[in-house]
């Protein structure tokens, strides 16, 4: 009975993994989202564009949670990387980082001269996501002026996400050290990067396209990452810098 116990104790946390693959085996025989993907286009008017998009947000989730377990690149959350990553595939690569980056000025911006005026931290971040909302305004009213299409979508930015990044960042930045604040910042948008240069990879949008029931497999993948509890790639550099120096 012992032995019996034993061998269940070490098999029960191996469960709810082995429940989840066989799941996803009877949903990748059965292609329900394909399936859906077909009714959404055909009988409700969706488009694929967006259908597509829709599919690379567990594609997204997961590169990030990849860079941030594996990697060790520290980020605001799994959403902001994901989203700001979305919104470089819907704009370009160059207009959603320039007006990012006008975006990260502006709050900044607004951070220092708030730090003068004794003030609640709610009225603060009101302040800022208005201010962020002025900018798009502006990118809006360029893109308008001058007929580019991309400044027009990159005005169309999701504003309460994009905003509330921004907000989150400056809230760090009078929270805590700005340089962390940064730091963070910094790995958050190198992330996205990352994360669009996977996204908008031909193969992989096709593969989607094709069968978009392969989407389920990232989460049995996100599961065996939560279960990781060995170094970082970052701290292994670390570790061997501190360990070369050791030696000399």
């Amino acid at each position: 009975m012992r032995g019996r116990a034993l061998v269940f104790s070490r098999i029960l946390p191996y469960l709810p993994v082995a429940l989840l693959l066989a799941v996803l085996a009877a949903a990748l025989i059965l292609g329900p989202l394909d399936l859906m993907r077909d009714v959404m286009v055909e009988e409700g008017g969706v488009t694929e564009r967006t259908v597509l998009l829709l599919l690379l947000v567990p594609v997204g989730a997961t590169v990030v949670v990849v860079l941030r377990t594996l990697v060790g690149l520290d980020t605001f959350g799994v959403f902001a990387p994901m989203i700001l990553a979305l919104t470089f595939l819907t704009v370009g690569i160059v207009v959603g980082l320039a007006v990012l980056g006008a975006l990260i000025l502006v709050g900044t911006a607004a951070r220092l001269l708030l730090e003068r005026y004794p003030s609640l931290a709610v009225s603060r971040a009101g302040i800022i996501v208005s201010l962020a909302a002025l900018v798009l305004f502006g990118v809006t009213f360029i893109g308008s002026a001058e007929g580019d299409t991309e400044l027009l979508q990159a005005g169309a930015f999701p504003l309460v996400i994009t905003a509330g990044i921004i907000e989150r960042f400056t809230g760090a930045q009078m929270d805590q050290d700005p340089k962390e604040a940064a730091r963070i910042l910094l790995f958050t948008v190198i992330s996205s990067v990352v994360v669009w240069g996977v996204i908008s990879a031909g193969p992989v949008q096709a593969v989607l396209r094709s069968r978009p029931d392969l989407i389920l497999l990232s989460f049995p993948a996100l599961v065996l990452m939560g279960r990781y509890t060995g170094l970082r790639l970052g701290e292994l550099i670390r570790f061997r810098e501190v360990a070369s120096h050791a030696r000399v």
